[in-house]
């Protein structure tokens, strides 16, 4: 069989709107992907013609090494085909099937990132972004396809009609939507809210898509719920976010990246691409991993020249903690959590933030201080590996509770703000992070190295869950709470089952009229918990 003058190879694969044909382009001897429309599903003949067309067009505004490229469009009698770059490889969905490191996978997304990027920054919004429509090589480089629901930025609009394109030629089409406003036009599972509400995509749109793929493909579940398309819907719609999986390996850094791409508000989500894909590849732990390995070097060698070439021993390698901050509290931060104050409540708002920002500050810099402290101790030999071990455990619980309590600006109503104030005040004590008796004599994390990173991860978790509780998002701590119970294999460490399950106990107190009485039980119930926790620490 022959598509134009190409000879067909075989089927590729299809889907909604076409198939793809592996075919063998003799008078340039390549081999092409071509896509022709599946005529058998498509009602609208000439609107499918058109769709496959502005595909083209979109993609062959674009030259970029993570964008398939179009090498020309043509017809064969009423059949529309589209003959672009074959890509030896499988989509993203089915290679995730194969279970990569999650670090694989986020690299993976990035490049697949850099193309979304690239089509941003020409102008066009892809509107369909999923797993399926990104293709992986043999050589590891993805591509990103299927740009057939494309259509320029509303801000371009304007500016091409005003160059003389006429927006009823079919080299307008890129230009034309071809639905009514107000017609769903997408993937449910990656759509945005605002074309769940039948409004115009946008690049902010092509964000919220990207970020469900990623969490599906890290998560291995959805961020929403899948009980049917309405539950779906309004989830995505009120921004309800699963939290992720118990024991999941993936940072919370990852998460938290996530968690502000899919936010119902567009505005809320990150300005661009490029700020999410470099949140995403932000990874403050690899320096002090290095600094790990060149002092477990140095030990390793025990020759007082390589002692002597680190110059200060430990104080030159240990980087400023601050990096490790980014994202929890910052500039940046600190002027989203001060547009949040004002528009919650704005009479009030540089009241509380004259009284909530220094905290904060003080709160941050002493975090950093401590991990400063502690990495230079270690490095120069003045503290053991295990001692070392818990106070950076301790450290990142009160990094998370900050992490969690700056997030709240952003999620409460303006009646619980009061509360936030309290909770900032209240922040979990540093100095127990400092205190060496208090951290030999604590019951110490699970022998197993799996169990005990595990452990971590679920004890972070709980320190979120504490600050839900104190800002009156009850639900969302429970949900948090629920989410370290189910954890069958890390809840066998009795420690962190008894937190989870007081903490449970806290979140369900804090709410109706029985807080207060519930708050007294608690304090009780800790007063004794230390008597009942004595043999475990014997």
């Amino acid at each position: 069989m022959r598509l134009g003058r190409f000879n067909v190879l075989g089927l590729v694969g299809h889907g909604g709107m076409g198939v793809v044909y592996a075919c063998y382009d003799d008078q340039l001897d390549r081999k092409v992907a071509v896509k022709v429309l599946h005529r058998e599903v498509v009602r609208e003949q000439e609107n499918a013609r058109r769709r496959l067309l502005r595909e083209a067009q979109a993609m062959a505004r674009l030259s970029h090494p993570h964008i398939v490229t179009v090498h020309e469009v043509g017809q064969v009698d009423d059949m529309v085909y589209v003959a672009m770059e074959f890509v030896r490889g499988q989509t993203l969905d089915a290679w995730v099937q194969q279970s990569p490191p999650w670090r694989q996978i986020l690299a993976a997304f990035v490049q697949a990132g850099r193309g979304l990027e690239a089509a941003h920054r020409a102008g066009l919004v892809h509107r369909d972004f999923k797993p399926q429509n990104a293709m992986i090589g043999e050589d590891g480089q993805v591509k990103v396809l299927d740009f057939g629901l494309a259509r320029l930025h509303d801000d371009d609009l304007g500016e091409a009609l005003a160059s003389g394109i006429a927006a009823g030629t079919d080299t307008a089409l890129l230009l034309r939507p071809l639905t009514r406003t107000g017609v769903i036009l997408g993937t449910p599972g990656y759509m945005s809210p605002e074309q769940h509400l039948g409004l115009r995509a946008s690049a902010e749109s092509d964000q919220f898509s990207f970020c469900v793929s990623l969490y599906q493909s890290l998560y291995g579940d959805w961020p929403f719920s899948t009980e049917s398309f309405q539950a779906l819907r309004e989830d995505a719609v009120q921004g309800r976010v699963a939290p992720p999986p118990p024991g999941s390996p993936v940072p919370a850094r990852v998460f938290k990246a996530l968690r502000r791409g899919l936010m119902a508000d567009p505005r809320a989500r990150f300005a661009s691409m490029t700020e999410l894909l470099a949140e995403l590849e932000r990874d403050p732990g690899a320096i002090y991993r290095r600094v790990a390995t060149l002092a477990a070097t140095a030990v390793i060698a025990g020759a007082g020249g390589v002692i002597a070439t680190m110059g200060s021993a430990g104080v030159a390698l240990c980087p400023d903690a601050r990096a490790e901050l980014a994202g929890v509290w910052d500039g940046e931060c600190a002027a989203e959590v001060g547009a949040a104050v004002r528009a919650k409540a704005p009479a009030r708002a540089e009241e509380i933030l004259a009284v909530v920002e220094p905290q904060l500050d003080r709160y941050a810099a002493a975090w950093v201080q401590l991990r400063n402290d502690a990495c230079r101790a270690h490095a120069e030999g003045r503290q053991s590996a295990r001692l070392f071990d818990r106070q950076t455990s301790c450290l990142e619980q009160r990094r998370a509770a900050l992490d969690a309590t700056v997030d709240a600006f952003a999620l409460v109503e303006a009646t619980n703000l009061d509360d936030l104030v309290q909770t900032v005040a209240g922040l979990p004590s540093l100095a127990t992070c400092a205190d060496v008796a208090a951290l030999t004599a604590a019951i110490p994390p699970p022998e197993e190295r799996r169990l005990r990173v595990r452990v971590q991860q679920h004890r972070e978790t709980l320190a979120r869950a504490e600050v839900h509780e104190h800002t009156a998002q009850t639900r969302l701590g429970l949900q948090l709470v629920e989410s370290v119970l189910a954890d069958a294999t890390a809840t066998t460490y009795e420690p962190l089952l008894a937190e989870a399950h007081l903490r449970k106990g806290a979140c369900r107190c804090a709410t109706g009229p029985r807080r207060r009485r519930c708050g007294r039980s608690t304090r009780r119930w800790r007063r004794r918990s230390g008597r009942v926790m004595r043999p475990w620490r014997r």
